[in-house]
């Protein structure tokens, strides 16, 4: 789903099959996604991606300031709003010593983590020369192109699986649920 109000409906709708167990397993790309909960919503996500009902794939261009709003909750500041999923951060190429793409976790109870995510979603740095250009499709579309050959090989299967993107053994459990579910 692509556009700021369609990355968070879409984040929301499958927060809410997940929730409520409309599906076995939901899996949820979005582009170009704002903030959609705060910490308690966060934390929700959390026990369905521990529990295999979500996953969440997130894409974002850097310095995309539609992503890092809303920062926070109204009157201000009630409460901070947060990102939930795996984010793939795309890079402009001409960005020098920049990679053309990073994969993010907000992983949960990580103080390095927390820190790492509070520089990088900070709105006012988010600003840049050209903000909604970095927003449209055209500018997504370029970035994915030029990422072709780091994504190639990236699965949302195989970024849960991951330890060191995760912080947890997602695979063992999902081996374990998809040998039950071809064994029953």
């Amino acid at each position: 789903m692509f556009c700021r109000t369609g990355g968070a409906l879409s984040t929301l709708f499958a927060f809410r099959a997940a929730a409520f167990g409309e599906l076995p397993m939901i899996t949820n790309v979005s582009f170009a996604s704002p903030y959609c909960g705060d910490q308690g919503f966060r934390d929700h996500f959390y026990e369905l991606e521990k529990s295999k009902r979500i996953r969440h794939l997130r894409v974002s261009n850097d310095e995309d300031a539609v992503t890092l709003f809303p920062p926070v909750t109204f009157p201000i500041p009630n409460e901070f709003y947060k990102h939930t999923g795996m984010n793939i951060r795309l890079y402009n190429e001409d960005q020098f010593l920049m990679p053309k793409c990073r994969l993010f976790y907000p992983k949960k109870d990580s103080l390095p983590n927390e820190v790492r995510n509070a520089v990088l979603s900070d709105f006012v740095a988010g600003l840049s020369v050209g903000v909604l250009s970095k927003h449209v499709w055209p500018d997504y579309s370029k970035r994915l192109d030029d990422a072709e050959e780091e994504l190639q090989n990236i699965t949302v299967e195989g970024l849960y699986s991951e330890p060191d993107i995760s912080g947890s053994p997602y695979h063992d459990t999902l081996l374990d649920l998809q040998t039950v579910a071809v064994t029953s």
